[in-house]
């Protein structure tokens, strides 16, 4: 529902399967206030601290403050399927 509720874009199943499992690995809350969803949303979106949308994704990739490799793995994996549908 997160998902449905905060896009307003017309997805392709792949792109709205990606973004289910991103949102219920960064948690609801996250994801709703998240740049990943602006830039989706927007394409004239621009930001300063993550000037696309796969760096605002691979960004999610932190524990404690720490990059961890499985989290790093996970995004890559979102992110694939989010582009191109595998």
């Amino acid at each position: 529902r997160i998902v449905q509720n905060n896009i307003t874009v017309p997805l392709m199943q792949n792109q709205y399967d990606a973004l289910v499992i991103f949102a219920y690995n960064i948690g609801a809350n996250n994801f709703a206030k998240s740049t990943v969803i602006k830039y989706i949303n927007n394409p004239n979106f621009h930001s300063s601290i993550y000037p696309s949308l796969e760096s605002a994704w691979r960004a999610w990739n932190k524990s404690g403050g720490r990059a961890m490799g499985g989290l790093s793995r996970r995004r890559n994996a979102e992110l694939h399927l989010f582009v191109y549908g595998v």
